[in-house]
């Protein structure tokens, strides 16, 4: 993949991607990243906190990071402003791109770019990390510490291409989520990641009894996938202007925490 940085409207930024075939797409609205990526998976989080569910996050399509540093930073606030808060018990990212994965980890553990390519994504990276410290009330550094020490412990991994099960797996898996931020790209980048099948063996096998997942987009596999899974859909307006996102959660007694 090729990517270029493109400035969005609320002055967070992007990337444009070149795929094969010469497809190009955007991995956030052109109207805001930062504001779509909150608008879409917030919602994940306040309604963990809402049911008291454990923290078991699972993220596809990671990106520039968005998602990962603004859990880091809601959960940053809330441990400050409450002692029984909970702790993180599990975060895994999933990125296909092994520059991206290698660019993140460079900046968080505070190596220098070596050339003028990461210079560009560490810069976006500081961006990011600045307003979501301002938008949480907590301190930038603080957040990439933090972020960094799940890193080192284990409790975040960052994981490379994510592969759906396939139809014969019957059995769950060890590791299940409560908290599902679906941001891969399209259909037409990734059509192994959208089909009704595949959404279905994805939940089936890592979804807890008890969970939620948020997505920007709002697909009739997508739907009828959730629902056959005794998911509750709701169907929000899109963000800027875009038709719709979902969220959707699958109601239950607190599952077990592995703590």
């Amino acid at each position: 993949m090729s990517f270029e940085f493109f400035i969005t409207a609320d002055g967070s930024p992007t990337l444009v991607v070149g795929g094969e075939e010469q497809r190009v797409e955007k991995m956030h609205h052109s109207q805001g990243a930062l504001s779509e990526s909150l608008y879409v998976y917030l919602p994940v989080l306040e309604t963990l906190a809402a049911q008291g569910w454990p923290l078991k996050i699972f993220s596809l399509g990671f990106g520039l990071g968005y998602n990962e540093m603004i859990f880091t930073a809601w959960w940053l606030q809330g441990e400050a402003q409450s002692e029984t808060f909970p702790s993180l018990e599990r975060m895994d990212s999933f990125e296909s791109d092994p520059r991206l994965r290698e660019f993140f980890t460079q900046w968080l553990e505070g190596q220098p770019p070596s050339e003028a390519q990461e210079q560009d994504f560490f810069s976006a990276y500081d961006q990011i990390l600045t307003a979501l410290a301002k938008k949480f009330s907590v301190d930038p550094e603080a957040l990439k510490i933090q972020l960094l020490n799940w890193r080192r412990t284990g409790l975040w991994r960052l994981l490379s291409k994510f592969s759906p099960p396939g139809d014969e797996e019957s059995s769950r898996s060890e590791i299940r989520y409560t908290g599902f931020f679906y941001d891969a790209f399209s259909h037409k980048m990734t059509p192994e990641l959208w089909s009704e099948s595949a959404l279905k063996n994805i939940l089936s096998v890592y979804a807890e009894e008890g969970c939620v997942f948020a997505t920007y987009a709002a697909t009739g596999n997508l739907k009828r996938a959730l629902k056959q899974l005794g998911f509750d859909v709701s169907l929000r307006p899109g963000f800027a202007g875009k038709r719709q996102c979902t969220l959707a959660i699958r109601p239950c007694q607190p599952p077990r925490s592995e703590s």
